[in-house]
């Protein structure tokens, strides 16, 4: 009995077909299996340690993992996020997996954790400051051997502000033409130009131009008789 061709067809067709899913079967299998032999060996967290943050803003963190076979993945969304207070920020785990918001002015420590491996922490430390300002306003000038009392103003992120002068970093970037202290006093020193700035939390004030000027000499008037 003659079988016909057009079955002949559809048999080799069904029989390739089956060959095919065959190997897709075998493939998977041999990748599951080596994604099975893979370990997750360590976290990494971006950005690092310390982190500022403002209240009521956010920042995204991202967790990368690195395996046995030393391939590295992005698993923000996989890993367990955790945060030490809950009271300064909060830190979402699932799709948006490292998305940390600031609720108050606060220290916490963010980790990640995956497969029984965690990250190292990461400092967060959440402000109001939004901006800082120094007063007075530039120019400056200044007597060589004079003083002037330099105070910084913090903008805070609900329109309030507050005098930080004594927790600022005063810097002045020429420090033989004028120094300044840990409380915001400028001492002439020189005659010249030089910066003066403030910085706190990661913020910067705009700088400040202070020009000191030499004393000028006194004159000595004598009468001609």
């Amino acid at each position: 009995m003659k079988i016909p061709v057009k079955t002949k067809k559809m048999r080799l067709v069904r029989c390739i077909l089956i060959l095919g899913l065959i190997i897709l079967i075998i493939s998977m299998a041999g990748c599951s299996s080596k994604r099975n032999a893979v370990k997750l060996s360590s976290i990494t967290l971006t950005p690092t340690s310390p982190v500022d943050l403002t209240v009521s803003y956010a920042i995204q963190f991202e967790a990368s993992g690195k395996y046995s076979d030393g391939s590295t993945e992005d698993i923000s969304s996989e890993v367990i996020w955790s945060n030490s207070d809950a009271t300064v920020a909060t830190v979402e785990n699932g799709k948006d997996g490292g998305t940390t918001t600031g609720l108050k002015t606060g220290r916490t420590d963010i980790t990640a954790s995956s497969e029984g491996v965690t990250s190292r922490t990461v400092n967060l430390l959440v402000t109001a400051l939004t901006s800082i300002k120094v007063i007075p306003n530039p120019p400056v000038n200044l007597a060589v051997g004079s003083t002037e009392q330099f105070t910084a103003i913090g903008n805070n992120w609900d329109n309030s502000t507050t005098d930080i002068s004594s927790q600022v970093i005063w810097a002045s970037n020429n420090t033989a033409v004028a120094t300044i202290n840990s409380a915001g006093l400028v001492t002439g020193v020189m005659a010249g130009n030089t910066n003066i700035t403030a910085a706190l939390y990661g913020f910067a004030s705009p700088v400040i131009i202070l020009t000191v000027v030499a004393p000028q000499p006194s004159r000595n008037h004598t009468n001609s008789r």
